[in-house]
């Protein structure tokens, strides 16, 4: 009987985290939240450059850091936290 291998071409991780309460504070005034992203995630790439805001009253409202390096993107929105790990 003849062995066939696979090997997977692509897979995705995510992350989904819930806040208890709508975050309305730290994306009103998204600076000290830009603050904390590069303090914490300075080390594996994040720069300001990387950093994105959607403003609200947007339902989609959000700040998203992207780690190039390790093909990661964040993003804080108003009721949760997602990861995002897409390998190239």
């Amino acid at each position: 009987m003849d062995k066939i291998l696979l090997q997977p071409v692509r897979s995705e991780v995510q992350y989904q985290g819930r806040f208890a309460h709508l975050s309305f504070g730290p994306l009103a005034n998204p600076a000290p939240l830009y603050q904390t992203l590069l303090a914490h995630l300075g080390a594996h790439g994040a720069t300001l450059q990387g950093l994105t805001y959607m403003a609200p009253p947007s339902a989609d409202a959000n700040v998203s850091c992207l780690l190039t390096g390790l093909s990661v993107t964040t993003q804080v929105r108003l009721d949760r936290l997602e990861i995002r790990v897409v390998p190239q």
